[in-house]
């Protein structure tokens, strides 16, 4: 009787590392030949979301560098805080689930990025710093583009 019990119990821990994995850790993705990029699999209004996030970032990065040419600190900092970690309260749980966990590591990082230029902006630091922290986030951008794309269900 002891030993089947252990059994279930390393049956049940397996399968409990298995679903961690599955659900949490890998993402939904999908190889493809012709493209080297992770192909990430989610719902249509889902990827209309990412899609979204991603245009008002590259609108932000256009009013941000608009803002450090003008020495425009204001513009800056209302541009870069629109896409920093606050708005990740509305993106929702489910979607953030599906998504791999290197995704997601660079996608917080972005919004991290954004709110560091914001505070860049507020304590009125130079523009070579704000060019260093936005080619940083650019590097991001790019790395993102790179190596995933979002596609529907």
């Amino acid at each position: 009787m002891k030993n089947f019990k252990t059994i279930l119990l390393v049956l049940s821990v397996l399968l409990n590392v298995f679903l961690v994995y599955k659900f949490f850790l890998s993402g939904n993705t999908v190889p493809n030949e012709k493209d080297s990029r992770v192909a990430i699999q989610i719902s249509e209004p889902n990827r209309e979301i990412i899609m979204a996030e991603m245009r008002t970032f590259l609108e932000a990065v256009k009013n941000i560098h608009d803002g450090i040419e003008a020495s425009d600190y204001q513009k800056i900092e209302l541009n870069a805080t629109n896409s920093g970690m606050s708005v990740e309260k509305h993106i929702p749980a489910e979607l953030i689930r599906s998504l791999p966990l290197s995704f997601k590591k660079l996608g917080f990082d972005t919004h991290e990025r954004f709110d560091k230029i914001a505070q860049y902006a507020k304590e009125q630091k130079s523009k070579e710093l704000l060019h260093q922290e936005m080619s940083g986030l650019l590097n991001n951008c790019t790395s993102c583009h790179a190596s995933y794309k979002i596609v529907s269900k």
